[in-house]
């Protein structure tokens, strides 16, 4: 039995593409900022959420600009001569350029003077990503969202192993075509690996994980790139000469013994 990982890629990014074309391979910055006027009813809405939808979690998703024409980013991101407000989402243009998820517009701009900034669409990103999870859930029956550009799916009954790789490069290239929102998928024996080989095959791109490559792929990767060890498990793991996953499955009695119960959910992922 395989499960699924399904990732949008950079989805703010990509679901302001879906709204203005023109920015597609283009380096793109969404940001927000602090804004009291969140709290007006103006050009608020309420919705109701899901369980799992991540950041958004209030009742109110509120868009000062609700069109493309009109969220003009100076407009927004401009206040009294000083640039305000941080990224949320960086296209992989801008991150190769050097820009990330967290930094300022301000800075944003010194780094990548040309770089597309755009104000975040909050409750646009919102619907269309319910818009996909009704699609997922018409082809996966067993559907679980983890946040709101991130599912899993369980396939057991529904899909068989050997088909699992063809099926996935099908729904990407149906969430393409009907949404325009690009998905990497991973596929493995427990979501923990499937979202591990997602991780692995981004952008746009597919990697099923099955029993039999579980060791050959999990061997070269760093402890602390495993989403369950911590920088304390990662300092003691590193006392017993233990660095990548591939040392973990190669000392089940150490792990057994010295980590408790740490120790067989790790080994056991």
């Amino acid at each position: 039995m395989l499960y699924l990982h399904m990732d949008f890629d950079t989805y703010f990014a990509s679901a302001e593409r879906t709204l203005d074309p023109l920015l597609k391979g283009r380096a793109v910055v969404i940001g927000n900022r602090g804004d009291t006027s969140i709290f007006a009813l103006e050009n608020s809405r309420s919705l109701e959420l899901k369980e799992h939808t991540g950041a958004f979690s209030s009742f109110q998703l509120y868009d000062k600009f609700g069109s493309k024409e009109s969220r003009n980013w100076k407009q927004y991101f401009v206040e009294n001569g000083r640039i305000r407000g941080m990224c949320v989402t960086c296209s992989y243009e801008a991150r190769s350029r050097g820009l990330y998820t967290g930094i300022s517009i301000a800075e944003a701009l010194s780094i990548v003077p040309d770089v597309l900034v755009v104000p975040e669409h909050k409750s646009y990103y919102y619907d269309l990503s319910n818009a996909i999870a009704k699609y997922l859930h018409s082809q996966i029956p067993t559907l679980f969202q983890g946040s709101v550009d991130e599912f899993f799916g369980n396939t057991h009954g529904w899909i068989e192993d050997s088909e699992i790789e063809s099926f996935a490069y099908e729904l990407q290239y149906q969430v393409l075509q009907r949404f325009d929102i690009p998905m990497s998928i991973g596929a493995g024996t427990t979501m923990t690996l499937a979202k591990m080989a997602t991780s692995m095959c981004k952008p746009f791109g597919v990697s099923v994980v099955t029993k039999a490559y579980q060791h050959q792929f999990l061997s070269p990767i760093p402890i602390d790139k495993f989403p369950g060890i911590g920088r304390r498990m990662q300092k003691k793991l590193g006392s017993f000469m233990i660095k990548t996953l591939g040392d973990v499955l190669s000392h089940e009695s150490l792990m057994m013994k010295h980590f408790g119960r740490a120790g067989k959910d790790i080994f056991w992922l």
